[in-house]
């Protein structure tokens, strides 16, 4: 596996003719609220991150000390690091934190502390803004206790393009389950995976547990590289060549990991956290015996996740007998047979995907990708054009589409200007 913000179909075809006290109760166990009272919690402590010359991004009120407020976000939100040799930084970048009531604060550009200052660093920043409203604190769970299938909650602020073409950016809380604590090679402190879709805008959202507690911070991705096909007279053959799929599993950050930087950094937040180490509700016997729909689906990550394919295939079988509109388990289904090299059955299941929610952009992007190694190159356009009608934003579908589109001009299949 791979971790990512940006993949690319480009090497496909590259080189071929293809203030507040610290709390900490006691251990029993917590019970969980329904996604209604989660939502309710997230909406007042997430923040809308903003700026001119960035994408922006979302954070989470984390702290009080009278009218300064302290937000944790990602590093990459407030310091873009994607232009070459240089890396901006709220100091040079007139950033605003937006609160729920629709205020816009400016962000204290002394008052900055970045946690990524070498090339493994957490991802993770702080930000603070001062205001005489009174906002509420969120509060921090144990991502220490966090377990595989445990219920999960990703709210921000993803942005989109509306009909009229108007940017925007409207509150969701996506929900889903931990696949992994201990994302293998994980990078920048990313070893916490779950499915709850994150997309654009996200980048520092809080990542809550079902008692609406802080236990992540999100943005990332993780891709799986398969073996890529080429089309030929002969059928599809190996192209030798391995390339990028998403996997609709996301990453975040542990709030313990940062909550570890906290005696070194010289920042004097720790009497001001709210924490919370109530045990979640356990769902290990779940996880043995699965009976629902989402149990079968969160096994079959997991198994796909080991790379045991087959098997994964067979608990996304059941979830769908169980629940023929589950969308998520189509998905993963999709990407399963695909690195099982069942290009057919994994088109089926994109399709069937697309149908249930046409502005699925995952389905739109990766079918561009299947059908793009099955030689339906003018298919694969389609599907990126729709991806990007969906996602503005979405630098892989812009790339991954530039590529196709190189290698159709190259084979005299279009015209350059299509």
């Amino acid at each position: 596996m791979n971790f990512s913000k940006l993949d690319s179909f480009a090497s496909l075809f590259a080189g071929t003719a293809a203030v507040a006290a610290i709390v900490i109760t006691q251990p029993n166990v917590a019970l969980a609220l329904t996604p209604e009272e989660v939502y309710e919690i997230a909406v007042p402590v997430t923040v809308l991150i903003t700026s001119p010359n960035s994408g922006g991004g979302s954070g989470v009120i984390i702290a009080r000390e009278g009218n300064t407020y302290t937000v944790l976000t990602n590093d990459h939100v407030v310091c873009d690091r994607s232009t070459e040799g240089t890396t901006r930084c709220a100091e040079d970048t007139p950033y605003l934190v937006q609160t729920h009531d629709g205020q816009s604060h400016s962000v204290i550009a002394t008052r900055i502390k970045r946690f990524h200052n070498g090339s493994n660093d957490p991802d993770l920043a702080i930000v603070q803004f001062t205001s005489p409203i009174d906002y509420p604190v969120a509060t921090l769970g144990n991502s220490d206790e966090a377990e595989v299938y445990q219920e999960v909650y990703a709210y921000g602020f993803p942005g989109y393009v509306d009909s009229a073409g108007y940017s925007r950016q409207e509150s969701q809380a996506p929900r889903g389950f931990i696949t992994d604590i201990d994302v293998e090679d994980a990078e920048d402190g990313y070893t916490l995976a779950h499915d709850a879709v994150i997309w654009h805008g996200l980048s520092g959202s809080p990542l809550f547990d079902a008692k609406g507690r802080v236990i992540g911070i999100n943005g990332s991705a993780r891709t799986a590289y398969v073996e890529a096909y080429q089309s030929t007279s002969g059928g599809l053959v190996s192209s030798g060549l391995y390339v990028p799929v998403d996997t609709g599993i996301y990453l975040a950050i542990p709030i313990n990991t940062f909550v570890g930087l906290l005696p070194e950094s010289g920042l004097n937040l720790a009497n001001l956290l709210n924490v919370d180490n109530t045990p979640a509700p356990s769902i290990r016997q779940r996880l043995r015996n699965p009976e629902s729909a989402e149990d079968f689906y969160v096994r079959g990550i997991i198994r796909a996740t080991e790379g045991d394919f087959e098997n994964a295939i067979e608990d996304f079988d059941r979830a769908i007998e169980l629940d023929s509109e589950f969308i998520k388990a189509y998905y993963q289904r999709s990407v399963s047979h695909y690195q099982q090299g069942n290009l057919q059955q994994a088109s089926a299941d994109l399709d069937r995907v697309i149908q249930l929610d046409s502005s699925y952009t995952l389905a739109y992007s990766v079918r561009g990708f299947v059908r793009a190694i099955s030689g339906d190159y003018q298919g694969a356009i389609e599907d990126l054009n729709r991806a990007i009608e969906l996602d503005p934003n979405d630098a892989t579908a812009y790339t991954n589409r530039g590529a196709i589109r190189s290698e159709l001009r190259n084979r005299n299949k279009i015209r350059p200007e299509s």
